[in-house]
């Protein structure tokens, strides 16, 4: 049972003193108080009442004074906290981490599903897909140039025309022609001239449309001996490039 008393003090204030008596006898050990009465006792008052009734004793003030409201004493069983069970708190806590991992494992491995296959797509007719494609194919095939033919043809009709009395296959770049040339004019000096000629029929099918080799070619078939071929040369150049001053100017200096 507890008992409340007012005390005014020296000063004035007053003070608000609350004691614990406990009956010896059968009576109903909680005290009808309701819960803003509680809330105003220490936490060593609610402890104590707790202990009388073998409630736990753990907890804030709040909790005490919720289980002070709630509990039972017809029902209740005595529950005795000691300080063995607080020291094996830890150790406790240990293994039921460990057991919480196990179960959150076999959890995980049985939630875990295998992922759904990708969907199939609708394929297709493979036989009108070949129709199809068959179609394309000799579409493509007919609109083939006859390449029997080009290849049956005689090579000097493949060859371009041109005033050269070489027949003209892939030009050469001038540096490449200017080497050619220079050394077939020394050996010509040097009075080697098969291998001037050599040279020079080296150097000819790649002369290409350059006019302004018109001169040092031909100057060179006369040195060597072969300047019979100029004058159908300067014809022939005249005839492609009628208003070209280099083929004017070679026709000039060469004298024909």
């Amino acid at each position: 049972m507890v008992s409340e008393s007012l005390e005014v003090t020296s000063e004035g204030d007053v003070v608000f003193d609350v004691s614990e008596e406990i009956e010896d006898g059968g009576g109903d050990p909680v005290p009808s108080m309701d819960e803003d009465e509680l809330l105003s006792l220490t936490n060593a008052e609610l402890r104590s009442m707790l202990s009388n009734l073998g409630a736990p004793t753990r907890g804030n003030k709040k909790a005490l004074v919720d289980r002070l409201l709630t509990i039972d004493t017809d029902v209740m069983e005595e529950e005795s906290y000691d300080e063995e069970e607080e020291v094996s708190i830890e150790s406790g806590s240990e293994e039921e981490t460990e057991d919480i991992g196990e179960v959150s494992s076999s959890e995980i491995g049985t939630d875990i599903l295998p992922p759904q296959p990708p969907l199939i797509p609708d394929i297709p007719n493979v036989g009108a897909l070949n129709t199809e494609k068959g179609e394309e194919d000799n579409e493509h095939v007919s609109n083939l140039p006859e390449i029997d033919a080009v290849l049956d043809t005689p090579p000097e009709t493949l060859e371009k025309s041109s005033y050269w009395p070489w027949a003209q296959k892939m030009p050469w770049i001038e540096r490449d022609i200017a080497i050619k040339l220079k050394q077939a004019m020394e050996e010509a000096r040097e009075k080697r001239m098969n291998k001037a000629r050599g040279l020079l029929d080296e150097a000819g099918p790649h002369l290409g449309e350059r006019t302004r080799l018109l001169f040092p070619v031909c100057r060179l078939l006369q040195a060597l001996g072969r300047g019979d071929e100029v004058p159908s040369i300067i014809a022939g150049a005249e005839e492609m490039h009628p208003s070209d001053p280099a083929v004017a100017d070679a026709r000039y200096r060469l004298g024909v």
